[in-house]
């Protein structure tokens, strides 16, 4: 497991290492430990559901997009309201997870309420496991 943890830093949902280091999401790092962050493309364009920090969040496969055949929407978990895609090259590589049945799990980890355009949003994605293991609190 990574040797980090999410911490609710203002409106946003960090990786802080043991010393309280925050830690860069979208470095190579973070990737090789089963963790994905992205910030959600053309939210201005769809209807916003509710993201705050640590809402759950669905991303749905659109292999017949006639844009990008990887394309992912990304959508509230409650409603479905859809709010965004994940970007091409994010998409590249969850589409391959998602289309081989990988176990994955998505959380806003910056966004607003619902109803309320706020901060561009981010999502984590990543297995439930490592999911559980980022929100352990720390002693």
């Amino acid at each position: 497991m990574p040797n980090l943890r999410l911490k609710r830093v203002r409106d946003t949902l960090v990786l802080e290492a043991p010393g309280g280091e925050w830690i860069n999401p979208y470095s190579a790092t973070v990737r090789r430990l089963g963790i994905t962050i992205f910030k959600v493309r053309g939210a201005s364009y769809y209807e916003e559901g509710s993201f705050s920090p640590w809402s759950k969040v669905r991303l749905l496969r659109e292999p017949d997009n006639e844009y990008d055949p990887n394309a992912i929407a990304v959508c509230s978990n409650r409603g479905g309201h859809m709010t965004g895609y994940v970007n091409k090259g994010t998409a590249r590589r969850l589409a391959k997870m998602i289309d081989d049945g990988s176990n994955l799990v998505a959380i806003s980890i910056r966004g607003g309420a619902a109803g309320k355009r706020g901060p561009a949003m981010r999502v984590l994605v990543t297995t439930p496991e490592i999911l559980a293991h980022l929100r352990e609190e720390t002693g």
